[in-house]
């Protein structure tokens, strides 16, 4: 009974402990739950990951509120509220001042920083990626940031002025990420992800930015105290013994938490929302109901609804071997049906009449820049077998290449195409032949542009992109002249047509209903919010979460188990928790 009348007052304050016992000598684990209105935005877009300040008193992170409406927040661990701090909307990937009294964050196209008591927010840097961010700031006022999404690690001053490269990327190297000061304040830990390699944790060193760093892990988001390397791999937060004057690891490698995203103080305390890929297939009426849970717990991606309603085609990864395969699903449940056999095949396009499936190949994976024979290939296999699998089209000018949508009249798939620069956009492949091309009203947008899903009269496409700074659903003709079409307005990704209207998701992943008209032009109506989608927080997550069905009366939603990763996961003294 004391228990439980322990565990509900700790409850009423916002800060819900594991029952250990308090003493210096043992580590207590806890969960803060967002501010009262709002959620985390971490599913899929992960642009909100908690920073604790360099004295372990304070928490720093995003939230959106009911309106979609995304603020910087700070939580004193000694307090029961949050602060939102004015002035920044839109803000993503926080990280803290040396001296903990400011921190800086992405937001519209810069890097920004804020007193953390409030007050005028300063552009520090321009030209910042919506989708980049991650940084460091030492002592001396010295700041790396990512303002790329392919490209080195850059350097400003805390107070503005010249932005300098402060790494170089060395042959095969696609780009470079997550700097962490160490205590010196002149070498720092940053992520590697190359060509042909797993993800690498190196040490630089400010002042040498040609000079290649020292690989001391595999693994990303390396940060450093009490003595260890802390490090994401494999969607585990992971310590070592790290010796800051050998730059060199020792001892044994320990598990602390399931994260990819974690921050840690100088004095013992860890924050991070906890993660898992693994999710269910299930399928949602309007009200936000389960009425069929056609898959079990797995690893899936990209969910699609045939288009006479009856299947919904999945990407399953072998948690094993890490390949992935196309499977189909009865949308009602039943026995699935397996389509492709590897070891690389994901993101699948059904054809109009349900009869086929375009996919994406590559040798190493999905998403990845090392491509089958030196490219990727977009390919088309019927289901029953009847033919051999065909090549629709490959490109070594790109880095990748996946099918997005078939257009209802069979004439054209939609493709999303990247750089080897790391730039996205949407192509349009006329399958009676013909080279690809890009819709006219975003044959010129230079920001990175995702999805373009075609809508059922086969005369328009809507996609999102970070234009502004933050992703929003855009509406363009498929072909020939015409205006572009803002659907969202406070942030949008993941568009999608069904039945006489277009879905998408906010910033707070809840499914937004838009009331749409196609003529005399394409424009909207009204904006209705749905349900809340709960989908699974992964170690990396890009990929398209729900579909809705033609008919716009069923969704099928990956959803994962998302208790604990709503709230934040607080370890004090975590060092307790390491074996010797």
């Amino acid at each position: 009974m004391l228990l439980a009348v322990l565990a509900a007052l700790l409850a009423g304050a916002g800060l819900v402990y594991f029952l250990k016992p308090a003493n210096p000598g043992v580590s207590v684990r806890s969960y803060i739950p967002p501010p009262p209105g709002t959620t985390f935005p971490l599913s899929g877009l992960a642009i909100g990951p908690v920073a604790v300040s360099p004295d372990g008193k304070t928490l720093a992170f995003s939230a959106v509120d009911d309106q979609g409406v995304m603020k910087l927040w700070v939580r004193p661990l000694n307090a029961q509220q949050a602060t939102a701090l004015d002035g920044t909307e839109d803000a993503a990937k926080p990280f803290w001042s040396a001296d903990g009294q400011s921190l800086a964050f992405n937001a519209d196209g810069h890097l920004k920083k804020v007193s953390a008591a409030g007050g005028n927010v300063q552009p520090l840097a321009d030209g910042v990626n919506g989708e980049s961010g991650d940084g460091t700031w030492n002592a001396d006022g010295t700041i790396l940031f990512c303002r790329e999404l392919f490209g080195p690690i850059y350097r400003v001053s805390a107070s503005g002025g010249a932005v300098t490269p402060a790494t170089t990327l060395q042959p095969k190297e696609l780009y470079h990420s997550e700097p962490f000061f160490l205590p010196d304040g002149k070498h720092f830990l940053y992520a590697i992800t190359s060509y042909v390699a797993p993800m690498e944790i190196r040490v630089g060193e400010l002042g040498k930015p040609e000079q290649p760093g020292r690989s001391v892990a595999h693994g990303r988001r390396p940060e450093f105290a009490s003595g260890r390397l802390l490090y994401s791999f494999d969607g585990h937060i992971m310590a070592q013994a790290f010796n800051t004057s050998a730059m060199k690891v020792s001892g044994n490698v320990q598990t602390l938490g399931d994260a990819r995203f974690f921050s840690v103080s100088t004095n013992g305390v860890l924050a991070y929302h906890e993660s898992s890929a693994e999710s269910e297939l299930k399928v949602f009426d309007r009200n936000g109901n389960v009425i069929a849970t056609p898959g079990p717990l797995a690893l899936y991606d990209f969910p699609r609804f045939s288009p006479d309603g009856k299947w919904i085609a999945v990407t399953i990864t072998d948690p094993k071997s890490g390949t992935n395969d196309v499977w189909v699903y009865p949308a009602a449940g039943g026995q699935p049906v397996r389509v492709t056999y590897g070891p690389y095949d994901y993101f699948e396009a059904w054809s109009p009449d349900s009869r086929e499936i375009a996919y994406a190949v590559t040798d190493l994976g999905k998403f990845s820049i090392v491509t089958e024979g030196g490219q990727f290939s977009i390919r088309r296999r019927p289901l029953d077998g009847s033919r051999p699998e065909d090549v629709l089209y490959t490109n070594p000018d790109y880095a990748f290449g996946i099918p997005i949508d078939w257009s209802r009249d069979g004439k054209y798939l939609s493709m999303h195409l990247s750089t080897k620069q790391g730039v996205y956009s949407n192509w349009i492949l006329p399958l009676a032949g013909g080279p690809a091309f890009r819709p006219p009203a975003t044959a010129d947008l230079k920001a990175s542009q995702y999805e373009g899903r075609i809508s059922p009269d086969s005369h328009w496409v809507t996609y999102f992109a970070y234009e502004t700074g933050r992703p929003e659903v855009f509406v363009v003709p498929l072909t020939g002249a015409g205006s572009k079409t803002q659907v969202s307005t406070t942030g949008g990704w993941l568009p999608r047509f069904g039945g006489n209207e277009l879905f998408f998701v906010n910033m707070g992943n809840r499914l937004m209903e838009a009331k749409v008209h196609s003529f005399p032009s394409f424009g909207v109506d009204s904006i209705h919010p749905m349900f809340q989608l709960d989908f699974p927080n992964p170690p990396d997550r890009t990929s398209p979460l729900y579909d809705v069905s033609p008919d716009g009366e069923r969704f099928a939603v990956l959803t994962g188990k998302n208790t604990k990763a709503n709230a934040i996961s607080l370890v004090t003294n975590w060092p307790a928790e390491l074996k010797e």
